[in-house]
């Protein structure tokens, strides 16, 4: 069982439905970031709060994520198709 959990941002809430039969790949995309929760993305992004969004490919999606290790969660902020 990983130490931190995920969160999902209401928008990719949105996004992880309209995947349909891949919307268990990225679920098991964001247990891994939980139980790594130190992944560094391909790029970073700052979110409107100063945060530091991870930006990661996996697959066919563009996934942002930022972490709060004091809570112990990565939160899934943006999903984004690529093909």
């Amino acid at each position: 069982m990983a130490e931190y959990d995920y969160t999902l941002h209401s928008r990719c809430v949105a996004a992880l439905l309209q995947a349909g039969e891949k919307s268990e790949q990225l679920e098991r995309f964001f247990m891994r970031l939980a139980v790594a929760p130190f992944t560094r993305g391909g790029y970073q992004e700052f979110d409107s709060q100063g945060r530091t969004v991870e930006v990661i490919a996996y697959e066919s999606w563009i996934v942002g994520f930022w972490v709060d290790h004091a809570v112990k969660q990565v939160h899934i902020v943006d999903i984004e198709r690529i093909d």
